[in-house]
């Protein structure tokens, strides 16, 4: 069964850590620094579309960096 909601719109989650974004530092897994956050190359026209597209766009992330103790927050 197929229910439609009124008003309703896709969305697209993103998982950020090492598919939209990666660490400029070669020495760290993760960016623990808005600095070091590097956005793989043609990511941000791909959301672009999706957002044209009427998605709304949610970015999450797991904290792996916290788990490895490389964050200092």
């Amino acid at each position: 069964m197929r229910i439609k909601i009124e008003g309703a719109r896709p969305a697209l989650f993103l998982d950020l850590d090492s598919t939209v974004r990666y660490c400029s530092n070669p020495k760290k897994p993760c960016p623990d620094k808005p600095s070091e956050v590097e956005i793989y190359p043609g990511v941000v026209s791909k959301i672009k579309n999706f957002k044209k597209a009427g998605f709304f766009i949610f970015g999450v992330s797991n904290q792996g960096g916290i788990e490895l103790g490389v964050s200092n927050r």
